[in-house]
């Protein structure tokens, strides 16, 4: 899912637990941006493409989700990157999120970086560190502009 942008309009069912220990891009295992409809510029603003479809976790959960931008200041940080306004995240646990940034960076969260559609029964466990001056930090949502039901976030925020 993560390499194929043309589908993150679509409906996905996961149907097992997803282990992301060692499955990044940095060597040593950890992701440098979102997993899914990560920001593709350090400019200002996501410039990307964003997830606009439905994702139904069906009461699974993804574990040892780490993104470590080894100090890059991206932006858009979390599972997913930015969620639009017609997107829906459903019945998902994350567990054991550790998203480590660099200085200035912007809308960092464990489930994503940023909200624009609905969210409902999922939950997120671990840690979410900003650099000096980040801004828009959160267990679940960097930031939300949409909507957010039944869901929780227990961890610790640094930023």
């Amino acid at each position: 899912m993560r390499n194929h942008e043309e589908d993150w309009g679509s409906h996905f069912l996961m149907v097992n637990d997803i282990n992301l220990a060692g499955a990044g891009d940095n060597p040593d295992g950890s992701f440098s941006t979102a997993v899914i409809a990560p920001d593709t510029s350090r400019w200002s603003g996501f410039q990307g493409t964003a997830f606009a479809g439905v994702f139904d976790g069906n009461d699974h959960r993804i574990t040892n989700l780490t993104i470590d931008s080894k100090g890059e200041d991206n932006d858009y940080l979390g599972l997913f990157g930015l969620m639009s306004t017609n997107s829906q995240v459903m019945n998902l646990g994350v567990e054991d999120v550790n998203i480590i940034d660099g200085d200035y960076s912007n809308s960092i969260g464990g489930l994503c970086g940023g909200n624009g559609g609905t969210i409902s029964n999922c939950y997120v466990t671990g840690s979410v560190i900003g650099g000096n001056n980040s801004r828009s930090i959160g267990s679940l949502c960097g930031f939300n502009d949409g909507s957010i039901a039944d869901c929780s976030a227990t961890g610790s925020i640094t930023g």
